[in-house]
This record gives structure tokens, C-alpha cells and sequence, in this order.
């Protein structure tokens, strides 16, 4: 059995840093395929305006409303291993869309990729602290955020230009990006968290909605959410 607790923790490093802002990219990037290739997924399964926002829908919600989740049982469980899992398993299914012909696999694939990659954030937001070079936690962290926001917003564009050269069932050859990032997470050891709090030291979640600053912050970060889908 694969033991973590045995495996060194990653080096503080700008290589590190660089390679988990480029896992973030990848991770961002196949997170956002879906928007491009709703109008393709209306004409070949007949769906409506309805049933497409749904599909995107079904996505968001389970690859956002799992984080938190997550993020508590990753404070007191070591859940390292699912970062590059997660990279893994949702870039490879949001490839896959293109090769579904049945509209009920299709919505199956969406589902387990929305929660394939909510795994990805709360596990990184732990470890990134852990790879920060002493004194340059602001840039090293910025560095982090920069690189998933841009996977994120250049995703529907490459995904159109890839789609003007190959059909959609050509979106299975990009799965090998999160296989080849996949293998740099675990090369670089970006998957290695200190031993979990004692269970009786973790903030307990009720102790967490009572903070108020904590909830003004989620909110801003909710309506911002809000206003990029408008």
C-alpha cells in the first residue's frame, strides 16, 4: 500500500512553484472545455437551450460545491494522492466527451468529471505553502493563481482552434496533457502533506461559519463567480 507518510516532502523551489502553476493551468483548462462544445453537443444529441445549461450546470456544481467538503477531510486526512488523481481523472473524462453517443454517458462523464476536479483546489491550496522559498509567499502564491487563470480563460478559444482542424472525437488525444502533468506532480512529489492535524486541533466547521470576515470573503468571491457567468 502506497504509504505518504513515508515519502519526503517537496522542496521549497521556483521549480516547484512553476510546476504547480502549470498542474493549476491544466487543471483550469479542462475544467472550462465544456462552454465551447455545448452548441456542438445540441446539434448532435438535440438539445435544448434548456438541457444545455444544464449539462453546464450539472458540472459546476459538482466540481464546486464538493470543495469545501473535501478541504475538511483533507485537514484531518492526508489526501495529498488526490491532487495529481484529480488532474488525472478529470482532464482524461472532460477529453472524453467527444466519443459519448449515448447522451446518458454523456451527462455521466460531465458528472464524474465535475467531481473528479473538485479535488484539485482545497488539496493544492494546502500544499503550495509547503513549496513557497522562505519570504516570497505573496509572488509564489500569485505565480500559482496567474497560471490557473490563464488555462482557464484560453481553454474555449483552443478548444475552438482545435476543433477547426479535428472532430470531436480527436478531443480524446488532449487526455495526454493531464497524463503527462500527472507525472510531473508525482516527479516533483507536489502531492506529499505534512501528517494531518489531530482531529481535536482542526477548526471545527461550525467554529468557521461563525467567523465573519471568513464568510465576507466567500460571499465577495460568490457574487464575483456570479457576475463572470452573467
Amino acid at each position: 500500500m502506497f504509504n505518504l507518510d513515508k515519502v519526503a516532502l517537496p522542496n521549497r523551489s521556483w521549480i516547484n512553484i512553476a510546476s504547480a502553476s502549470w498542474i493549476h493551468f491544466v487543471a483550469d483548462f479542462y475544467t472550462n472545455l465544456l462552454p465551447v462544445l455545448l452548441p456542438l453537443l445540441a446539434l448532435k444529441f438535440g438539445f435544448s437551450y434548456s438541457e444545455c445549461g444544464m449539462l453546464f450546470m450539472v458540472f459546476q456544481v459538482t466540481a464546486s460545491l464538493l470543495q469545501a467538503p473535501i478541504g475538511i477531510l483533507a485537514d484531518r486526512k492526508n489526501l495529498g494522492i488526490y491532487l495529481p488523481l484529480s488532474v488525472l481523472t478529470g482532464g482524461v473524462l472532460a477529453s472524453a466527451v467527444g466519443l459519448c453517443d449515448s447522451a446518458v454517458i454523456l451527462v455521466a462523464i460531465i458528472f464524474l468529471s465535475g467531481i473528479c476536479s473538485s479535488g484539485f483546489h482545497p488539496i493544492s491550496g494546502g500544499i503550495i505553502p509547503l513549496i513557497t522559498p522562505k519570504g516570497r509567499e505573496v509572488l509564489s502564491t500569485s505565480i500559482y493563481i496567474v497560471g490557473g487563470n490563464i488555462g482557464f480563460a484560453i481553454a474555449p478559444f483552443v478548444t475552438a482552434l482545435y476543433l477547426e482542424h479535428f472532430t470531436q472525437v480527436d478531443l480524446i488525444y488532449l487526455a495526454i496533457i493531464p497524463i503527462l502533468t500527472t507525472a510531473l506532480a508525482f516527479k516533483q512529489r507536489l502531492y506529499v502533506k505534512p501528517a494531518p492535524l489531530n482531529p481535536k486541533d482542526a477548526i471545527s466547521l461550525k467554529v468557521i461559519l461563525k467567523c465573519k470576515p471568513f464568510l465576507w470573503l466567500v460571499s465577495s468571491i460568490g457574487l464575483r463567480a456570479v457576475l463572470m457567468l452573467i
